[in-house]
């Protein structure tokens, strides 16, 4: 391996650890530090710490009281704040789902800086910022609701307001944007991001990136009133936010696997005599992720491939032994009626117009087949059903991959 591929790859992974302050995943803690009579407490050290990172960002209230503590990663975070003269207060387990906010207000009570007050419970998220309409889909569902192709955003659908107006059955195949309606606005209209960065092609408002399921950490669907930062688009917005690394090594290793060994044969096949059609679909990767540098740089890769062979049976309708000898006798429509066949050389004139001559007996001699189609019916393939008692159509099945 070159040094230069080396240097991109390493590049790659310490961007990691570097947080995309501009992405719109990213949530914050907002609220007011006050003292036991309910009057602001100014200059108090806020500090928020990822607990499955241990990064740190850390602020001070402000003449009001207030602090907020922004561009903080989903995840769940311990916020402690800090002022000489009161104990110090910690409050853990508040969990920040994707672009959201949460409000916790801290009440200091008089004391040494070294006692503290400490709960741990899970923090309601009450959007009081901004008006907007969404819905979170997040990790547990991402990895447990079942999908049929693993493509995380037909779970955008979990979401009120949202419905496609065409779906695709074949297992793998994804949900366009120019079928997806969020909200009633109109198709082609939507946006996806994915860690802030657009994923929507130009031409038919497509998924340009559908990411693995073991990649997501979660996303939110918002269906209205969308704040400043989400322009461009008269629909909704899907925001998607990706797993990163963190102090402790997790890793994922997976194989979803459908055979025709494990399935039933077709109702056509079974009534014609034919075996099962050939199916295999292996759905299968692994990711990891853990730390660089503890409490500072993290890595995190994922791999997915996908195998895919499928057997159908279909239906035709090839040239019967009488039709390829040129014999077009017993070749008749629905109704019973021969289907009669003219010579195209044998063409008079009739007042003001003309007249064709049939083929006698319905059959055409060997001698005006033409030299192509006689060196390409030997490639034609045979009938293997009895075919449609009058029209003899339907006379051929196929499980071919």
């Amino acid at each position: 391996m070159s040094s230069r591929v080396l240097a991109v790859l390493a590049s790659c992974l310490l961007l990691q650890g570097v947080p995309a302050f501009t992405q719109t995943t990213a949530g914050q803690i907002t609220g007011i530090v006050s003292d036991p009579t309910g009057a602001p407490v100014p200059g108090a050290t806020v500090v928020a710490k990822n607990q499955a990172t241990g990064v740190t960002r850390r602020t001070n209230s402000n003449e009001s009281g207030n602090y907020s503590v922004p561009l903080l990663e989903p995840g769940t975070y311990s916020v402690t704040v800090q002022k000489d003269g009161f104990r110090a207060a910690e409050r853990a387990g508040v969990t920040l789902s994707v672009n959201s906010t949460a409000r916790l207000d801290f009440s200091l009570t008089l004391g040494a800086v070294s006692e503290s007050v400490s709960v741990t419970a899970d923090v309601p998220l009450l959007q009081t910022g901004e008006s907007s309409l969404r819905a979170v889909v997040d990790n547990r569902k991402v990895v447990e609701l079942p999908l049929n192709g693993r493509n995380p955003f037909d779970l955008i659908f979990l979401a009120p307001g949202t419905q496609a107006y065409r779906r695709t059955a074949l297992p793998g195949n994804n949900i366009p944007l120019s079928n997806l309606s969020i909200n009633g606005g109109p198709s082609m209209t939507n946006e996806v991001l994915l860690d802030g960065i657009p994923s929507t092609s130009p031409q038919y408002n497509q998924f340009t990136v559908i990411p693995s399921i073991d990649a997501v950490q979660e996303f939110e669907v918002k269906t209205n009133n969308m704040a400043a930062e989400f322009g461009r688009t008269g629909g909704g917005v899907v925001n998607v936010a990706m797993k990163s690394g963190s102090n402790e090594i997790h890793g994922t290793l997976y194989d979803f696997l459908r055979n025709d060994a494990l399935d039933s044969n077709l109702w056509l096949n079974n009534r014609t005599g034919q075996p099962k059609p050939a199916f295999r679909f292996n759905q299968f990767g692994a990711s990891v992720g853990g730390p660089i540098k503890k409490d500072r740089t993290f890595y995190f890769g994922n791999y997915e491939g996908l195998r895919r062979k499928t057997g159908r049976a279909f239906l035709f309708s090839v040239p019967t032994e009488l039709q390829r000898a040129g014999d077009f006798s017993q070749t008749r429509a629905q109704n019973g009626q021969l289907i009669n066949i003219y010579d195209p050389l044998a063409v008079s004139p009739a007042g003001t117009g003309s007249v064709r001559a049939l083929f006698p007996g319905n059959v055409i001699p060997a001698n005006r087949f033409n030299t192509v189609s006689r060196n390409v019916l030997p490639f034609w393939t045979k009938p293997n059903l009895a075919g449609d008692p009058v029209t003899g159509i339907n006379n051929f099945v196929s499980n071919k991959p």
